[in-house]
């Protein structure tokens, strides 16, 4: 019967047969006899092929179980690594201002890392354990054709050894998948970012916060505000800031101005599903948002604003 599309219902795709691997018996395998030719006699070929395959695979791993030999000194090179590494953080962030505790939280993200890797690999070194160990069916048939013909004529095996089935196989695939998991979950521990942050602050401007600190000087003092300083300030405001009033909306502008000042950057990182953390990169020498506090007899008062 040759093979070619199989029917099917109105509307739906036409579907194709897929080509068969041993073809089917035709007269006579009622009274096949062994030795005679046969359909399944491509089994036959097919048990070769598959042997080789398993005996040229197999024949791999020695080399590679002998290149895990050099991992035998892991505890000592990661020791090692774990020592560079803070040196190298410790002087590379020597001028930060929170240079302890970068360098702690660096050390503690490469630590877990470390530690996700051997996890993973412990994992996979279990799961190549599991699937590389003997097939518990073998030893009991050796036994059995140990004792002779007899016994293993009469011997009770558990055909599901024998044939596979269902069950057995969604036990394997369960264990890889727990495997992999785990695996899985090692991997994604220990991993931040570095964010970049500009702050935007709104600040006295500083043109007035001298006139402001003169005017101070004038009544404590006697020092005269200085001319050069009077005309930098418009006359209508120099009015309000004298006379201690509120700064009108009008005049905000000339008093107040947005500064942007950054970067900062941070390195930030999740434990789980917990909150963001965060540690400051920035160093010493960053620009930080002046914060000017008004004292004395003259001071900018700022309009209330309406809520």
């Amino acid at each position: 019967m040759a093979d070619g599309p199989s029917s099917s219902s109105p509307g739906q795709p036409r579907k194709r047969k897929i080509k068969r691997r041993i073809p089917e018996s035709g007269e006579g395998r009622l009274r096949f006899q062994q030795g005679d030719p046969h359909a399944l006699d491509v089994q036959l070929d097919e048990a070769r092929n598959l042997n080789a395959q398993l005996l040229t695979t197999a024949a791999q791993l020695p080399e590679l179980l002998a290149a895990l030999e050099e991992f035998q000194q892991v505890p000592t090179r990661l020791a090692e690594e774990d020592e560079a590494l803070a040196a190298f953080l410790r002087e590379h962030y020597s001028d930060r201002k929170h240079v302890d505790h970068i360098r702690a939280t660096l050390l503690i993200f490469r630590r877990k890392r470390a530690l996700a890797r051997l996890q993973a690999a412990e994992s996979a070194l279990r799961l190549a354990q599991e699937l590389l160990a003997p097939d518990p069916l073998i030893p009991h048939l050796i036994e059995l054709l140990q004792e002779g013909p007899g016994q293993v004529a009469r011997a009770e095996i558990d055909r599901e050894q024998l044939t596979g089935s269902p069950r057995l196989l969604d036990e394997q695939i369960t264990q890889v998948k727990d495997r992999l998991r785990e695996i899985q979950a090692a991997l994604g521990q220990g991993n931040g970012w570095i964010d970049i942050q500009y702050v935007r602050r709104e600040r006295v401007r500083p043109i007035v916060v001298q006139y402001v600190i003169a005017l101070n000087q004038q009544r404590d003092d006697g020092i005269p505000v200085p001319i050069e300083l009077e005309r930098e300030i418009e006359p209508e405001l120099a009015a309000v800031i004298q006379a201690r009033k509120e700064i009108p909306k009008h005049l905000e502008s000339q008093v107040y101005e947005t500064v942007s000042y950054g970067p900062y950057p941070f390195f930030r990182w999740r434990e789980g599903k917990g909150p963001i953390y965060a540690v400051s990169l920035a160093d010493t020498s960053v620009e930080m948002p002046e914060r000017f506090k008004m004292g004395g007899f003259f001071a900018i008062r700022r309009r209330k604003r309406s809520t």
